[in-house]
């Protein structure tokens, strides 16, 4: 256990620091002591999951903002197409418990999605599934974190705008009666991505503020409450939706931005994070490591200054 939680662990050491382009030779280096082991067969394949599934669980709950880009690399050095499932597991359920770091979690998922876009949609999507279904089970505590993550993807453009004002007409549709929660949570919404909903949606976001203004101005709400809402919306309008959280996406990067909604994503939709025999194993890794290559010769060649 001492070995394998050294070869794990996250040093923000100069010695850990990496120069463009050498992920790739460094995965290679990590799997020179693989070679001589037959991947063809299932208990070798069985054994190299089970680790992967060990190194993304660590990686995803050791994040935070100080070593997210070098647990951004370390990811990466794992076969995250294979492992997208997992990862997107360990996530959620990260979130679900951990709900004080959805800025981080969010952040981590932004920068994974800049060069792997299907695993930041994978994640999306299974928010969103999650969303839906704690949300008709009255779940609030699930679905106020999914909704929040959720609204952090936003911000970093990794889902539409179009899916936050889904989500908050959904939330003032259907709610017969608003609590104090369900109002916290939607200017909580607001002060993380209505920035740039703002720039698409004006009408509706007015009309959204409309509603939350009359419900902190009903007398019937305990005043206490009041005050607190007043003051949040306040605050929120005085900033201009300028959000104050973790944005550790470079300005200059091109962002892959997923157009899913509350109806394009199916709650039966699969996803499986048990182990599964590939016949084409070494080529799956090998496709990878180009994949990755193709991705940091992108990256030398832009001109950034």
């Amino acid at each position: 256990m001492e070995n394998q939680m050294e070869m794990l662990s996250i040093s923000t050491s100069p010695s850990n620091n990496e120069e463009p382009g050498t992920r790739s030779n460094n995965k290679n280096d990590e799997n020179d002591e693989q070679r001589s082991i037959d991947k063809s067969r299932d208990v070798n394949q069985r054994a190299a999951w089970n680790m992967l599934s060990t190194k993304i669980c660590y990686l995803v709950s050791i994040t935070n903002s100080i070593n997210i880009g070098i647990v951004k690399e370390k990811l990466l050095r794992q076969n995250m197409i294979r492992g997208k499932h997992l990862f997107c597991h360990f996530i959620l359920q990260a979130q679900l418990t951990s709900s004080q770091k959805t800025h981080v979690y969010a952040t981590l998922v932004a920068v994974i999605n800049l060069e792997l876009p299907e695993i930041g949609e994978l994640v999306l999507n299974r928010f969103i599934m999650k969303f839906k279904s704690a949300y008709f089970e009255e779940n609030y505590a699930a679905w106020f974190s999914c909704l929040i993550f959720i609204g952090h993807l936003i911000n970093h453009s990794v889902a539409d705008e179009m899916l936050g004002v889904e989500l908050l007409t959904l939330i003032f549709e259907q709610q017969t009666t608003f609590s104090f929660e369900i109002m916290r949570v939607a200017i909580q919404f607001l002060e993380i991505c209505g920035k740039n909903i703002s720039y698409v949606f004006q009408k509706w976001l007015t009309e959204i503020l409309d509603k939350i203004h009359n419900f902190v101005n009903d007398k019937q709400i305990d005043i206490e409450d009041r005050k607190c809402l007043n003051l949040r919306l306040s605050k929120l309008l005085n900033n201009q939706f300028n959000p104050k959280y973790l944005d550790l996406v470079p300005p200059y990067a091109c962002q892959t931005t997923h157009f899913s909604t509350l109806d394009s994503v199916e709650n039966n939709e699969s996803y499986t994070i048990g182990y599964r025999y590939d016949p084409e194993y070494e080529s799956n890794e090998k496709k990878y490591i180009l994949e990755l290559q193709k991705y940091d010769d992108e990256e030398e060649s832009v001109d950034y200054y």
